[in-house]
């Protein structure tokens, strides 16, 4: 069972439907899910067992927790989609910029390191969310990146 759906996402990000599609998040909720998975172990199978029973049934402390991890879920959705948000692809290649004259519309989009920015500050919230279930590791963006 998926910790978010679409909606979730759409709503934590306070994003339209005709923004960010259902169908076109719901591919990206399980890689995100997936890293989480990776960086928790166990805890991401305690949450979607919680995720799966009568919200009533939780208590305080269950309740709070599974809401951290899917609010991380619902960054890491957020930075899964990015890259594609930001990719405009042509039969002439990949639009990097459209200058505009008075007669259309310009289109610019993130370079590609304004991009990685942008993707490390959704990482980052989700650590930070996240941080205080996982005091043995040093700090997930070491975890994503490689680096320390």
């Amino acid at each position: 069972m998926s910790l978010i759906d679409a909606a979730y996402f759409q709503g934590y990000h306070k994003q339209k439907e005709a923004d960010f599609p259902t169908d076109f998040i719901g591919k990206h909720i399980p890689n995100a899910e997936v890293e989480l998975m990776l960086l928790t172990g166990d805890l991401f199978d305690e949450m979607e067992t919680l995720a799966g029973k009568d919200p009533g049934s939780l208590d305080t402390k269950e309740t709070r927790k599974l809401t951290v991890f899917k609010n991380a879920a619902a960054e890491l959705v957020m930075a899964s989609v990015i890259p594609q948000l930001n990719l405009v692809v042509t039969d002439g290649g990949v639009l990097q910029s459209n200058e505009q004259s008075e007669l259309g519309t310009t289109v610019k989009v993130l370079s590609p390191s304004q991009t990685q920015k942008l993707i490390a500050i959704y990482k980052d919230k989700a650590e930070r969310l996240i941080s205080v279930y996982l005091p043995s590791i040093g700090g997930l963006t070491s975890a994503w990146t490689g680096e320390e």
